[in-house]
């Protein structure tokens, strides 16, 4: 845990500082700095978190790919077919909604639904840590 939060603390003072890091390196540190909000949300004991880990590794990773493809569409300048582009987003939404009902029931079977409910809050409190970061 103190690996994490020295990783944390150096992302952070490298974003306000503005200093470059490998997008490999970025990437690494902010799904670290992920990871450690959802957990500190979630509080689990030592055991559970052994079991919880690996899951959500894969989970975060599923909903990543589609959020990443989500995301290109969204910034496609093409204009051309608007219909196929409305389809397409909600495809990807409903990907990404499937995801979260195939890992609900992974999840139920290690954590409780209360420490489900915060690895939920937890993953919008990192949303919204980003979002005052990019705000800087």
């Amino acid at each position: 845990m103190k690996k994490i939060v020295n990783s944390v603390f150096l992302f952070l003072m490298l974003v306000i500082t503005g200093v470059k890091i490998s997008s490999a390196q970025g990437f690494d540190n902010i799904r670290q700095l992920k990871l450690e909000i959802v957990l500190r949300e979630m509080n689990l004991n030592k055991d559970t978190e052994k079991k919880f880990l690996p899951l959500y590794t894969r989970y975060s990773d599923e909903t990543l790919a589609i959020k990443k493809k989500l995301k290109t569409l969204e910034e496609s300048t093409d204009n051309s077919n608007p219909q196929r582009k409305i389809q397409e987003r909600e495809q990807y939404k409903q990907q990404i909604l499937d995801i979260e009902k195939r890992y609900k029931d992974q999840f139920l079977r290690i954590i409780s639904p209360s420490e489900l409910d915060k690895m939920y809050k937890g993953e919008e409190k990192f949303k919204q840590k980003l979002l005052e970061l990019r705000s800087r």
